[in-house]
């Protein structure tokens, strides 16, 4: 058996409805069709926007973790590069004598610690002398290994794609270890940033999900995923969020503009009733609507709520699913 479906129509179809009872054919109009909808149970949600702007998702300050001088700085500030690009150099002329000796002294010392090797197997040696000449051993290819290292070092690659924001030094200066050289903007994806109340905070468990938009773009929505939300409130009582966006083809956003963070959120009812807002007539500072239920229609008085830009309103009391 069908259950019956509440359905809800405009006051004509029941002014209809009372006319074909009288049973004078001539005082009713042609049939014309009319507008009905199922009510229906929607899981409530509600919304909150706040001003936002947008940040770079790394910013890296790059220096080498050597000395020396720099030989080739071959870059402008905006200028896009690539991970694994050479972004500047040191001269390595010191670094490559240091690891040319280090390569003769370390074949030098693993000849002596293979004739210890021998010397011990035949039992020519004390096993402090062969100890030693297995740390000996370990010594010498530390140090090659830093020798190569530092050779290495020499070069600044790029540790992922990103732009250049600025240049701190010039080629032919003179650098130590550490010495700020650039500023790397990973553009990859974006930061969002904004800043929400004590009493929204209090929410967050209940928060869904995350939009933004922007005047640059009238009438589209650009999804956010969640980073975080700080644990304590700033100087001016605000809890910052941090959200991400990854950057769509042909969409050009960047570091500094401003948008705006919508965080949908459900609120402590989370069940109730929407209708057509056509649906609902007020009168009087009250609010009804038209039922249609086994081939009658009858008033119903409800309370309605808040109004969707979907063009439904939300029903408090008066309807059942």
């Amino acid at each position: 058996m069908i259950a019956a479906v509440l359905r809800i129509i405009p006051l004509l179809v029941a002014m209809l409805c009372i006319a074909g009872c009288s049973g004078d054919p001539s005082q009713v109009d042609s049939p014309r069709p009319v507008a009905v909808a199922v009510v229906e149970s929607t899981e409530a949600m509600d919304s909150k926007s706040f001003s936002g702007m947008i940040q770079e998702c790394d910013l890296v300050r790059l220096s080498f973790r050597v000395a020396g001088q720099v030989e080739e700085l071959p870059l402008q500030e905006g200028q896009f590069v690539r991970k694994g690009e050479i972004l500047a150099r040191l001269d390595p002329r010191d670094y490559q004598l240091q690891l040319d000796a280090t390569r003769a002294e370390h074949g030098r010392v693993i000849a002596e610690v293979k004739r210890y090797r021998e010397l011990y197997a035949r039992k020519n040696i004390t096993d402090s002398e062969y100890e030693k000449a297995l740390a000996g051993e370990k010594q010498i290819n530390a140090k090659l290994q830093a020798a190569e290292n530092a050779l290495r070092d020499t070069r600044l690659p790029a540790p992922f794609d990103g732009f250049v924001q600025a240049l701190f030094v010039s080629e032919k200066e003179m650098v130590d270890a550490g010495t700020l050289i650039l500023s790397l903007v990973d553009l990859s994806s974006l930061v969002i940033e904004t800043n929400i109340p004590p009493t929204f905070y209090l929410l967050r468990e209940r928060f869904e999900d995350y939009i933004f938009s922007t005047s640059l773009y009238p009438g589209r929505n650009f999804p956010l995923d969640l980073i975080g939300i700080s644990a304590k409130a700033d100087m001016g009582n605000l809890y910052r969020a941090r959200f991400r966006y990854q950057p769509e083809p042909g969409c050009l956003l960047a570091p500094g503009m401003s948008v705006r963070v919508t965080i949908r959120y459900r609120p402590d009812s989370p069940i109730h009733l929407r209708v057509p807002l056509t649906a609902v007539v007020a009168k009087s500072g009250e609010h009804f609507l038209w039922i249609y239920h086994d081939g009658r229609v009858r008033k119903q008085a409800v309370e309605t709520g808040m109004v969707y830009s979907d063009g439904m309103v939300a029903i408090k009391t008066g309807l059942a699913p």
